[in-house]
């Protein structure tokens, strides 16, 4: 019987980082934006969804990119 599951999407348990560039790059080609490059990732990364649109993706809504994410 599973009596607990851990989620550890901050790099503190795994280091997840390098996901998170690939799901957002991919997001932003996708969605069409632009300036995302590994340099503005390592300077924003932890931001919130809303920065990374504000930056990289704006005219989506955080639905759409969180969708994608």
């Amino acid at each position: 019987m599973i009596k607990a599951v851990i989620f550890d999407l901050d790099g503190v348990l795994t280091d997840s980082k390098e996901a998170w560039f690939v799901t957002i790059d991919n997001t932003v080609k996708e969605l069409g934006g632009s300036g995302f490059t590994r340099e503005s990732f390592e300077e924003t990364y932890g931001q919130s969804t809303r920065d990374d649109i504000e930056q990289y993706m704006p005219g989506n809504t955080v639905d759409e990119v969180e969708e994608h994410y």
